[in-house]
């Protein structure tokens, strides 16, 4: 007689069926912890993002607000400086100064009168010296030393507010000081009976670095006594 073939048991079946439903489903958990975990990710960085560009439009409408009203006094100060400043005329003593120029750096006091306009308002001062000085086009005309002052201040002030660091505002600064220390080394050249050596570079970027006030009152009265010699 021939033997029927056993039939195989089904447990075996049941069970691998068992185990590749429960990887399958593991996997789509999976799949969707890692599409939320994106999702999350992609959020995260949209509202960093946005909060980003949000904080630095409030800072830079916060630092326009605080630069325009000094431009627009700077300027309407400008415009009415502009009209009295040719008339009026300085007759400084001539005095012995062994530092570059025929007036000491700290000898402002004896024109109180200029001392407090530059002390109010230096950069009018310092684009009028540039101008009364400007005969043969080596200086900056009035307007030009106006805009050129207060364009660098106020992006040098822009710059340090949206930075994190004032590096970018610190460059800024040293490149103003480099422009204020060559028109101050060629108003000195102007002077053809002053004694000039090699240490005045250090001495102009003292002046102006530690009172650029004074700075300007000797270099005002330096062009006054040019213009009525």
């Amino acid at each position: 007689m021939q033997r029927r073939p056993r039939a195989r048991p089904m447990r075996a079946e049941k069970k691998n069926n068992g185990k590749d439903d429960g990887q399958q489903e593991s996997g789509a958990k999976d799949g969707e912890n890692v599409q939320d975990e994106s999702t999350s990710q992609s959020s995260t960085k949209a509202t960093s993002l946005s909060d980003h560009f949000r904080l630095n439009r409030i800072v830079f409408s916060s630092c326009f607000w605080a630069v325009m009203p000094h431009i627009l006094i700077l300027l309407i100060s400008a415009i009415v400086y502009n009209n009295f400043r040719m008339h009026w005329n300085l007759k400084p003593e001539r005095e012995n100064n062994p530092w570059g120029f025929r007036y000491g750096l700290f000898t402002c006091f004896k024109e109180p009168l200029l001392t407090l306009m530059v002390v109010c308002c230096a950069p009018l001062r310092w684009a009028d010296n540039m101008d009364k000085a400007n005969d043969k086009q080596k200086f900056l005309s009035y307007w030009p030393a106006i805009l050129l002052w207060v364009l660098t201040e106020a992006l040098a002030y822009f710059l340090y507010c949206a930075s994190t660091t004032s590096f970018t505002a610190d460059v800024i600064q040293i490149i103003m000081l480099g422009v204020f220390v060559l028109f101050r080394q060629r108003l000195r050249e102007k002077d053809d009976t002053l004694h000039i050596n090699k240490n005045m570079t250090f001495y102009d970027c003292f002046a102006w670095c530690c009172c650029g006030c004074c700075a300007i009152i000797q270099e005002a009265r330096q062009v006054e006594y040019l213009r009525n010699d």
